[in-house]
């Protein structure tokens, strides 16, 4: 048997840690996604189950991430509409994106 003994060094660095730089405009974006997060809530979630069904499978997570995403949009465009409509889809993407939040939510019941 041979036993090889790996040591990596910077050149051979299979990961890099990248620091995100700041974009003009991130703080809007990061502030409309606090605020977002707000409407992720344990009640939303029992209003989805009230309607779809509580969630029975590990496989089901991603349906309902999907579901309530989109009732906590729903209601977040009408409050917060008139601070959205203006950005770009990578921006609102970032706006929207709580699908952990969601999905600590949702393990409570698995």
């Amino acid at each position: 048997q041979v036993f090889y003994l790996k040591k990596k060094n910077e050149k051979f660095k299979e990961r890099q840690r990248v620091k995100k730089k700041l974009q003009e405009g991130s703080s809007e974006v990061i502030q409309l996604n606090l605020e977002f997060r707000n409407y992720i809530t344990e009640e939303r979630v029992q209003s989805i189950f009230s309607k779809e069904g509580v969630i029975q499978k590990p496989e089901e997570i991603g349906r309902y991430i999907k579901l309530v995403l989109e009732d906590a949009k729903k209601d977040f465009e009408k409050d917060f509409g008139d601070k959205i409509k203006h950005l770009e889809k990578k921006k609102l993407k970032k706006v929207f994106n709580v699908g952990s939040q969601i999905v600590k939510i949702l393990d409570k019941y698995l």
